[in-house]
């Protein structure tokens, strides 16, 4: 019994050792936790057992021959076996370093120990042997403790109680052909244990997903005090104890949510980032269903000396199908013609020469080219201004002309504004958007606009990106150098609203993967030009047909754009504001639909024209380039 104790201290010991030197030479790497995770447990215990001295024998006496009792020689470890280890796991994980670790487990300390040094006879040791089912449901509380915030290796110890579900032993003696079956002496109903472990998350789903499945393998050292007999530090302890030392590994699975509502609980002076490399290999395309309204305006410049011919379509479009900015006098000739109670109403702006009449009255002209119907159909009204302006009085040169473009323009009005198509164009191209890059700061700093810059093999000064508002920025694949072993070292250098400078990076690998076709859907929301609340307005779109779409598995970007009318900076803050807020109202609606593992990203572009989905030079541009888009892509 004494050396058993002493087998537990070097074990217990040698286990504590084990931990420190993994916690410093383990790769301790940011990444979104799971505040709380479920799962299972499986694996193999290796159960050694110090017996104890006396009153083994049937009905609580001593065996026949045996008048001393049985294990009465000092040897420590009296049996050993390999069974069988499952339990069900709960873990909650801060923050910070510390956590919660608990198991519901199935704790079979069964063995096998033998007796062949207590007696002899004419030279020749008796040999004994006590085959015990030892089971015990065992509760296991435990503390978490990481050696750094977020990392993937954790230290558990704690103390647990276990209830005897089978507390019995085959006694077979020497010689015997077969033994006897009976409860275990003085076996105590309710055992304590003390409990240490390691273990180490894999996860084994995307690092995009919101809810995350983690391969767990774990290494437990499990002291069983008590089983019977007086407590291990009574005076008589070596009387009749018994106790068993568990050595296991195995393995557990876990599945928890992310949630990004951990960021507040982060300490004052944390900064670190997450990177998460592109989903997909280069030369990977995308099958894209764009979702576009179509603006109801024709945007006539004062040099046009005739109706520009861009308008000009022959071919009425099917208003189930694609049709591009250009299609709006042959869409608005279509609708006429399929709905005979329909009306337009078109109102022509003319803040240069003040006939918005006459621009009224060209947009009509070629309607009636291809809509065959009668005139009263179609009513007339002229103004100076339009009723939304682009632009104001402070603006000079070519953001004037701009703005000028913008405001001489006939909008067209439907009797039914639910007709107005929103149109569908079904496109293939590459994968810029889908396949990006997604880096994410964890701090509760406020920060001013911050910059990326990523290094490659033969690449030292890589290249710089930015700048980037909020705590998110979104690279295209594309766009990210790379060195011959594709592994990239990602930096981010930022500044405190405060003025504290902050930096982190990480190391990480670009995909290899062949090239593949990705199938996904684009959802452009269009915000008009000094609009008070546009995101606002799309809120209902959001809920009742965006979130129809939504699949277990897939990925949302959100990307904020603008015009080049005003200020770049300002430009920028405007597209991120309007991305995060669209970004919200998806979160909402992923919640209200019940669908999981879908990750949300956003950003904004600002008036970047090589994020820009059109070219600034012509008004439908910059028209349709203030906009969110949200790029949804399918598992």
């Amino acid at each position: 019994m004494r050396s058993l104790t002493t087998h537990v201290g070097m074990m217990f010991s040698r286990s504590i050792l084990v931990a420190m030197v993994l916690a410093a030479t383990s790769t301790v790497f940011a990444q979104s936790v799971a505040p709380w995770r479920f799962g299972a447990m499986a694996g193999a215990s290796l159960n050694v057992s110090g017996v104890g001295y006396a009153a083994w024998g049937p009905n609580g006496g001593t065996n026949p021959g045996r008048n001393a009792g049985q294990f009465t020689t000092d040897v420590g470890i009296d049996g050993t076996a390999v069974m069988p280890y499952v339990a069900f796991l709960a873990e909650y994980t801060s923050a910070s370093w510390w956590g919660l670790h608990a198991r519901l487990a199935y704790d079979d300390r069964s063995l096998s120990a033998v007796d062949d040094l207590s007696y002899s006879v004419g030279g020749r040791y008796l040999r004994d042997v006590f085959d015990l089912s030892a089971r015990y449901l065992t509760l296991d509380p435990r503390l978490r403790i990481a050696p750094a915030a977020h990392s993937p290796l954790a230290f558990t110890f704690g103390l647990g109680a276990s209830i005897g579900l089978q507390q019995e032993v085959t006694y077979t003696a020497d010689g015997a052909s077969e033994g006897t079956t009976f409860s275990i002496p003085e076996a105590r109903p309710l055992a304590l244990s003390m409990n240490l472990g390691l273990t180490y998350d894999i996860p084994i789903t995307s690092d995009r997903a919101s809810m995350r499945y983690t391969l767990m393998p774990f290494v437990d050292a499990a002291w069983m005090m008590s089983q019977r007999g007086p407590d291990p530090g009574a005076s008589s302890a070596s009387n009749n104890a018994l106790q068993s030392l568990s050595a296991r590994i195995g393995i557990a699975v876990t599945r928890g949510k992310v949630e990004e509502s951990l960021t507040p609980d982060l300490d004052e002076d944390d900064f670190f980032i997450r990177v998460t490399p592109p989903d997909y290999g280069e030369g990977t395309q995308v099958v894209s269903a764009e979702h576009m309204p179509l603006i109801p305006s024709v945007f006539l410049a004062p040099t046009d000396k005739r109706f520009p011919p861009r308008y000009r379509k022959r071919k009425l479009p099917s208003l189930d199908s694609a049709a591009s900015y250009y299609d709006v006098i042959s869409v608005a000739a279509g609708l006429l013609n399929a709905h005979s109670s329909l009306t337009l109403t078109l109102v022509g702006s003319d803040p240069v020469d003040g006939d918005g009449l006459g621009l009224a009255r060209q947009v009509r002209d070629a309607i009636l080219d291809l809509a065959f119907v009668d005139t009263a159909r179609i009513v007339l009204r002229g103004q100076r201004e339009p009723s939304v302006v682009t632009g104001n009085s402070t603006l000079v040169g070519p953001e004037h002309d701009a703005a000028v473009q913008e405001n001489r323009r006939v909008d067209i009005i439907c009797s039914d504004p639910s007709k107005w198509p929103m149109v569908v164009n079904v496109i293939k191209r590459d994968a810029l958007i889908e396949s990006n890059m997604v880096v994410r700061i964890y701090t509760k700093s406020a920060l001013q606009p911050w910059f990326v810059n990523i290094t490659a093999e033969d690449l030292p000064n890589g290249r710089t990106f930015g700048p980037f508002d909020g705590k998110q920025a979104v690279i295209p694949a594309s766009l990210i150098p790379k060195g011959p072993s594709r592994t990239i070292n990602v930096g981010v250098t930022a500044q405190g609203v405060g003025g504290s400078n902050h930096y982190d990076y990480r190391t990480v690998t670009l995909p290899s993967d062949p090239p593949t076709n990705v199938g996904s859907e684009r959802h452009i929301l269009l915000m008009a030009y000094g609009e008070a609340d546009p995101v606002t307005r799309w809120r209902t779109y959001i809920e009742d047909t965006l979130s129809e779409r939504l699949r277990d598995g897939c990925k949302i970007i959100v990307h904020g754009h603008t015009d080049d009318i005003g200020v770049a900076e300002v430009n920028r803050k405007i597209s991120h504001q309007y991305a995060e807020r669209v970004a919200a109202l998806i979160q909402n609606a992923i919640i209200d639909e019940g669908v999981d593992n879908v990750d949300v990203v956003s950003v904004g572009h600002g008036e970047d024209p090589s994020d820009a989905p059109l070219r600034h030079d012509s008004p439908e541009g910059r028209q349709y380039n203030r906009c969110v888009i949200i790029d949804i892509v399918y598992p």
